[in-house]
């Protein structure tokens, strides 16, 4: 399932919904689903989201903004909270850096 927002100008220009992102309940672009291992064919959950991910469960302990409570910082969240909770500049560029490539 996706779920994305958009608006639609006078002209019919579409844009991303993002009119509200400073609210607390302002998610878009979520989507849940599963992923498939190409090489063990194990299936697993996979959700993801702007601002807030859908079916976290204990994972965010966000009240304005996602941020992922304690338990999960040594599954990779440490680096994530240090340069948006932190507001921690050289974690924000590894944040950002294409790590796929």
């Amino acid at each position: 399932m996706l779920h994305a927002k958009w608006y639609e100008d006078a002209r019919g220009r579409l844009y991303y919904d993002d009119l509200l992102s400073f609210a607390d309940s302002y998610a878009n672009n979520q989507g849940v689903g599963t992923w498939t291992s190409y090489r063990s064919k194990q299936v697993k959950r996979c959700n993801w989201g702007r601002h807030r991910i859908p079916n976290s469960g204990d994972l965010d302990q966000g009240a304005g903004e996602f941020s992922p409570t304690d338990k999960y910082l040594p599954y990779g969240w440490q680096q994530y909270r240090q340069a948006w909770t932190g507001q921690d500049l050289a974690a924000q560029r590894r944040e950002r850096a294409a790590w796929w490539k």
